[in-house]
């Protein structure tokens, strides 16, 4: 797990990684930028299986964090003329889940086709496409 994900966040200042059982790791990045990176990116997987990832605050004991959602960017296709704006993306991400974020960035071209924005979804529930 450590040498998979490290090679895939390449963090600037490392990271440590420990298995604390049922299926849970702590991640411990040497600094906020490699943290907020990588939460920023998610969403991550391992072996084909979501990697949901929280923060933990002080004092939270890792085994009794939530574990019932994650981040998603999504990119949504086939929009008419116009409909690329943050409200149609606000409004489609509570219909997905709930909203996050928009990508601003993504529509520095007239040409996109697409919108990303963020939303949280139940990770016990099936994706919809």
């Amino acid at each position: 797990m450590k040498s998979r994900m490290s090679s895939i966040w390449r963090p600037n200042h490392g990271v440590f990684v420990k298995d604390i059982g049922e299926g849970r790791f702590i991640f411990q990045f040497f600094h906020h930028l490699d943290l907020k990176r990588v939460l920023d990116g998610s969403l991550w997987a391992f072996g084909n299986f979501p990697l949901i990832i929280r923060q933990l605050g002080l004092g939270d004991h890792p085994m009794a964090v939530p574990l019932a959602s994650t981040n998603f960017w999504i990119q949504v296709y086939h929009l008419p003329m116009g409909y690329i704006a943050e409200n149609i993306g606000r409004m489609l991400g509570n219909m997905i889940g709930s909203f996050l974020d928009y990508d601003v960035t993504n529509k520095s071209s007239m040409w996109r086709n697409y919108m990303r924005i963020r939303v949280v979804v139940d990770a016990a529930k099936p994706l919809m496409r």
